[in-house]
């Protein structure tokens, strides 16, 4: 999985996608690049001996890309007042918190981004964080992860995004089995990126800014189970 959020910060970095007005789109690209640092971040300190097979010097890129992230939709919070940024930007500062070794803070946060999503109607951002959450708390045991892999799994049919809904189920089936509980360090692992990477993979080599925009929108539309969608 370190592989693919890499190639996900890679396509974000594109000099094309750099241009873009800072909307809809240019906020999607801020926060999945924040997203995937942060990801990256907590794998390497879940496992720190395992090594990822990346440059030795990659993992030292990850934690300014966040901390840009978290910076750049502040900015849009406090300029823009997007509706859809408040959330976001906590949900990253919540990776960050964990990261710097104060969970139980981050797992207030992202519970408190999850509902604030769920508030202003972003369920598939209300997903995303319970399924986050879930992990974690395999990993700690504080709390029962099956609590927030239900959650997760009511957002998503909620907004009727069925595909994600499906896994989210298929991942409570493994819980109820009592299969291995997973770690951080496999917690990409709970986030459909497969489909996700595989478009922003081919972003990278799109030289037509047209061409470019339906590219993302066309990732934005598998990501989130959807059979159509439009960028305002």
């Amino acid at each position: 999985h370190a592989g693919r959020y890499l190639a996900l910060l890679q396509a974000a970095a594109s000099p094309d996608l750099a241009q873009l007005p800072a909307l809809a789109l240019a906020q999607e690209l801020i926060f999945w690049r924040g997203l995937a640092s942060a990801q990256l971040l907590l794998m390497q300190d879940a496992a720190p001996s395992v090594p990822l097979g990346l440059p030795a010097t990659t993992a030292t890129t990850w934690e300014p890309l966040l901390t840009q992230a978290i910076t750049a939709l502040s900015r849009v919070v406090n300029e823009a007042q997007a509706s859809n940024a408040a959330h976001r930007l906590l949900l990253l500062q919540a990776l960050q918190t964990r990261h710097h070794g104060r969970p139980q803070q981050a797992q207030a946060m992202l519970v408190q981004a999850a509902q604030d999503a769920l508030t202003q109607g972003f369920g598939l951002d209300a997903g995303l964080s319970y399924e986050l959450l879930a992990p974690w708390q395999g990993a700690s045991a504080t709390a029962d992860p099956l609590d927030f892999l239900e959650a997760a799994r009511q957002a998503y049919q909620d907004c009727h995004a069925h595909t994600l809904a499906a896994r989210v189920q298929a991942q409570i089936a493994g819980w109820r089995k009592h299969l291995p509980r997973t770690t951080d360090w496999d917690a990409g692992a709970s986030l459909d990126t497969l489909a996700v990477l595989r478009s922003v993979q081919a972003i990278s080599s799109e030289l037509d800014l047209a061409g470019l925009v339906q590219r993302l929108l066309s990732l934005i539309i598998e990501m989130s189970g959807a059979q159509l969608g439009a960028i305002c």
